[in-house]
């Protein structure tokens, strides 16, 4: 007798429709801005509650890439999509998809606005907005590139129409950064610097970070006139014997007084090579980053 009640209520399970549970599965991709279609739906009809959309979807293969929802019958937007659903999440024989697929402005005007809400995707205006923006830094980003690429194009021409003037700031450069090392480098190794040519420069990365002198407030002229003075206000040159002129290196703002093997760097340690006077050289428009230069026969001011 139980034998035959329990196939009455096991057959009844599956022939009315009123013991099916009705279940609407959503599936949205994560990259939601980037797949044209990117809600998956479909409709279920599960005897046990405890079957989630996740199981039995064969269409679906990358599960990880989607965020999942299902809705029961009491759900308002169960009774909104199931009569519009078509597929319900199988594959079928003849290979076609199991799943109705939707673009975000057809799932947003279906849904409506409450119910969208629901799934915190943007709106049709916040996804135009979205847009426009990655439009603009694209467009922007491909602007900059092509920039870098009409700057080296002109650098490299300018390399062939003027070489003698690429060689004039690379020459300047290595002054420059000749006060960056421990090691001076000599007018003879700038100027190879300058054609290219190997040049050991020393490496002082392993070298303390310390703070940076003052040397402005260590300028001799303002407390007293000495010779040395007299060219503070006039810009320092170097003459190169390659191109036969004078390069400038900078205005002379004041002139300090150091002992031999006395820290005489701005940036890294840099040993006075005697004692003397070293002129106090801005050459980057920084009075707190000042080149301290010992004169030399190649050295004038004008």
């Amino acid at each position: 007798m139980k034998k035959i009640l329990f196939i009455i209520i096991f057959c009844s399970l599956f022939s009315g429709s009123a013991f099916a549970a009705k279940r609407v599965c959503i599936f949205v991709h994560k990259n939601y801005m980037e797949v044209k279609e990117p809600v998956l739906l479909a409709k279920r009809r599960m005897i046990v509650d405890l079957v989630g959309c996740e199981e039995g979807n064969t269409a679906i293969q990358n599960t990880q890439d989607y965020k999942i929802y299902h809705f029961k019958k009491r759900d308002k937007i169960l009774k909104l999509l199931y009569p519009i659903i078509t597929k319900d999440g199988i594959i079928t024989k003849d290979g076609s998809k199991g799943f109705d697929q939707w673009t975000l402005d057809k799932f947003e005007i279906i849904l409506g606005e409450e119910q969208y809400k629901l799934f915190k995707l943007p709106t049709s205006a916040e996804r135009k907005s979205i847009l426009e923006k990655k439009a603009k830094e694209n467009k922007k980003k491909a602007e900059e590139k092509k920039k870098k690429i009409m700057d080296k194009q002109e650098i490299v021409e300018k390399k062939k129409d003027n070489p003698a003037e690429e060689r004039n700031k690379l020459l300047i450069s290595c002054f420059k950064d000749n006060r960056e090392t421990s090691i001076k480098l000599k007018i003879t190794e700038c100027e190879a610097y300058a054609d290219g040519e190997a040049v050991d420069i020393g490496d002082d990365s392993g070298n303390p970070v310390w703070e940076r002198p003052d040397w402005y407030s260590l300028n001799i002229c303002k407390k007293k006139k000495i010779k040395e003075c007299e060219n503070v206000g006039k810009n320092l040159y170097l003459y190169n014997s390659i191109v036969k002129r004078d390069l400038k290196i900078g205005p002379v703002v004041g002139v300090v007084y150091l002992k031999k093997g006395q820290d005489r760097g701005t940036n890294q340690v840099r040993l006075a090579e005697k004692n003397s006077y070293y002129y106090l050289i801005d050459d980057m428009g920084d009075k707190n980053n000042l080149l301290t230069v010992l004169l030399v026969k190649e050295h004038s001011f004008k």
